[in-house]
């Protein structure tokens, strides 16, 4: 799977000690949830197959949450560690084409702009 981060994505990454071999375990063995324009991967205790739950850098993995386009699947737009994201982000606003973030792979729009922190 080749991906391709945006700048935010790229340092969030950094900041959250996140490879991108991480992000693509995230991506394989996360849930999927389509919402505002933009395909959310979460990686909860449960989604980590059997034989790597001893693993420590698996573990360490769980609450993340990977954002990608929804049209391309390769466009990281953010990545960000909260185990209570997946709730949250069941909640945000449906998908609105008037605006928003611009994926540099497809030229897709997405609703959503990257978290600010």
């Amino acid at each position: 799977m080749e991906l391709y981060l945006s700048d935010h994505a790229h340092l969030r990454a950094a900041q959250r000690n996140l490879s991108l071999h991480d992000i693509e375990k995230v991506m394989t063995w996360g849930r999927e949830m389509y919402n505002a324009g933009a395909l959310f991967y979460f990686l909860g205790v449960r989604d980590i197959p059997t034989t790597y739950r001893g693993d420590k850098r698996s573990r360490q993995l769980v609450g993340t949450m990977v954002v990608v386009c929804s049209h391309c699947q390769q466009f990281v737009i953010t990545v960000y560690r909260n185990e209570l994201a997946l709730r949250r982000d069941r909640r945000k606003s449906k998908y609105d084409s008037r605006g928003g973030y611009r994926c540099s792979c497809c030229d897709h729009i997405i609703e959503i702009l990257p978290e600010s922190a």
